[in-house]
């Protein structure tokens, strides 16, 4: 019985933890960004998501990387916004650039 409870709790494991295991890892890349009348922080984030992001992680990136803890965005300034590449598209990139 005991040997039995174990394969479950192992195979339990191995399926709860398999996610992990395949995460997929993202780096980030900086794109320069002119800030015009009118832009937000949301519809700057909001075009420069990728498939899946949560919005408000990249309205917090885009805040942490250019020292904006309100947010407050001023025309004619560039930003940097921090725009999520996988690891394997990174590393595609790389061996476009050689």
């Amino acid at each position: 019985m005991k040997a039995l409870l174990l394969v479950v709790y192992t195979c339990l494991a191995i399926f709860i933890g398999y996610d992990v295991l395949v995460a997929e890892e993202y780096t980030y890349k900086n794109e320069n960004v002119y800030v015009v009348q009118g832009d937000t922080m949301w519809d700057i984030a909001e075009k420069h998501m990728q498939p899946g992001e949560d919005i408000r992680e990249v309205v917090a990136r885009i805040s942490e990387a250019n020292d904006l803890p309100k947010g407050v965005l001023y025309p004619g300034h560039f930003i940097k916004v921090p725009v999520r590449v996988s690891v394997q598209e990174d590393y595609r990139l790389a061996q476009k650039e050689r």
